[in-house]
């Protein structure tokens, strides 16, 4: 193996053994704390490529008490040593002279390096990349460094976890440049069915149980967006929908994020819980909620077995949300919000939906799995076995990552001004719902008058046809992009209008490429 003339990896035997790797992220590396789903991943991805004989060099935020290099798998070496602040606040809120030396590390570190990679996206200098490939992971598409760095990415290739994401990205960077159809890969999140699977023992007894305890999972982190508040709501919805000797028996599991055990009384964690137990105790249901410590990921599956339904109801916009995956591949039906990938990961009749805010309906379904004692079935099992297959996700990931090579870089193409032609679309982020139009970063619209609209917009239509059929106006197009309710496209003289029968063209539209 090595590096031809354009920094592109030559593999002489149509592996990827021997390559160097050079992976860089903020945060400490754990590989049984998983403190979310990119961190999962990324533990899996490593474990393939330490198979594949990948040599790979994780370079990440110290940890207090870790040492200054461990291995993680064969031929993976984890050195937490880069100086972040690991407090409260921005972790580049360092010294300049510790950013410095993070400089010099990375700078040293590539050069001796074939490829490196950026695992979410938050590397504020990238030019250490010493003319080597670079490629960054997108894992969510709401956290600012994400954000910026997915805007301002002057590297090779993005890789992300979700069709939803992928959607994202491409539409928020068609709007200043052009990139190379290879720029953006989307590998779906895969998940391992052989430990994800019906049957795992469960662990109710571990967790303080009662035998016969009905318990309901919220494996999420506390915070108001990852839905624990309406998860309470819901739990005392159900005293109306089950029989009180059913209802006494009904346990909410809620796990307690670690960092809560150091008795942190200004954790916002520690504040999530007690306004939660608050809640539930003004709301009548204390006796029906049961923390317990932290699960491990490598217990997740004994986890899922012990429940009879997960509820992943927050308004959070999850990148994947693996846990409504995880929980169905061990038999345990799901009850999920219709907010960002949890849309369309997977098909409406093969899993129960509730929009956003919707306690009452979310009520209800867990209500029916509970009293049907509703196990996943054999279509849904099927579907996710193919759908999320690990194998699969993990070949995306080695041929996106390794088979990155060096490119030209993004050409700068800004949008254009509105006019009569410009092309209206609902966004990616958003989508029509039973309670209305929603955005996933502003919530359910209120406007009537874009609501009036949708049903041509969801088509695609032209700036000039829609004002024209519902007397809007350049104001009204101009508030909606704004805040990101529409999009607008690049110029299509020849999009259908649907918009009513006035100057309607049905010529071919136009193609779009990111």
């Amino acid at each position: 193996m090595s590096i031809d003339g354009h920094g592109g990896i030559c593999m002489a035997s149509g592996s990827y053994r021997g390559t160097r790797l050079l992976l860089f992220q903020v945060r400490p590396l754990l590989a049984e704390v998983a403190q979310d789903g990119s961190q999962a991943v990324l533990v899996d991805v490593l474990r393939y490529f330490s198979r594949l004989g990948v040599r790979v060099t994780v370079y990440c935020g110290t940890l207090p008490g870790a040492p200054t290099e461990l291995d993680l798998f064969p031929g993976v070496t984890v050195r937490p040593v880069l100086g972040f602040n690991n407090g409260v606040g921005d972790p580049y809120w360092t010294p300049p002279f510790r950013l410095t030396d993070m400089v010099d590390v990375l700078l040293d570190e590539a050069k001796r390096h074939d490829l490196l990679y950026v695992h979410d996206l938050n590397l504020r200098f990238d030019f250490v990349r010493a003319d080597r490939p670079l490629v960054g992971g997108v894992y969510d598409f709401v956290y600012p460094h994400t954000l910026a760095g997915t805007i301002a990415f002057n590297g090779d290739r993005l890789v992300t976890n979700s069709d939803y994401v992928g959607a994202c990205v491409r539409e928020t960077l068609r709007r200043h440049r052009s990139l190379p159809d290879d720029a953006i890969r989307v590998v779906n999140t895969g998940f391992d069915t052989a430990r994800y699977r019906p049957g795992a023992g469960a662990m109710g007894e571990r967790l303080g149980l009662a035998p016969d305890v009905v318990a309901v999972l919220f494996p999420h982190r506390p915070e108001e967006s990852k839905g624990l508040p309406d998860t309470i709501r819901v739990l005392a919805a159900l005293r109306d929908r089950l029989s009180p000797d059913v209802f006494a028996r009904v346990r909410l599991l809620v796990p307690v994020w670690p960092d809560v055990a150091v008795d942190n009384e200004e954790s916002a964690h520690t504040r999530a819980y007690a306004a939660a137990n608050d809640e539930a105790a003004r709301l009548g249901v204390r006796d029906n909620l049961h923390f317990h410590d932290w699960v491990p990921r490598s217990e997740m599956p004994h986890y899922y077995s012990t429940g009879v339904a997960t509820l992943c109801i927050g308004s959070f916009p999850e990148a994947f949300g693996n846990v409504h995956v995880e929980s169905m591949l061990c038999g345990v039906p799901a009850i999920v919000s219709r907010v960002a990938a949890q849309r369309t990961t997977v098909p409406d009749e093969l899993v129960r939906k509730v929009d956003p805010g919707d306690v009452d309906a979310a009520a209800d379904h867990l209500a029916e799995v509970i009293g049907r004692r509703e196990r996943v079935g054999e279509d849904l099992m099927a579907y996710l076995r193919h759908r999320y297959s690990l194998a699969t996700a993990l070949r995306g990931y080695s041929d996106a990552i390794l088979g990155c090579e060096r490119d030209t870089g993004p050409v700068l193409t800004p949008q254009p001004p509105l006019s009569a032609d410009t092309l209206l679309r609902i966004p990616p982020w958003a989508a029509r719902l039973q309670g209305g139009y929603y955005n996933d970063y502003t919530g359910f619209c209120a406007d009537p008058t874009l609501r009036s609209c949708l049903a041509d917009i969801e088509g695609g239509v032209r700036v000039g046809n829609l004002m024209r059929a519902h007397g809007i106006t350049e104001d009204h197009v101009a508030r909606w992009t704004a805040d990101g309710l529409v999009v607008a496209g690049p110029v299509a003289p020849g999009a259908p209008n649907r918009a009513g029968s006035a100057d309607r063209d049905d010529g071919p539209e136009e193609s779009e490429s990111v």
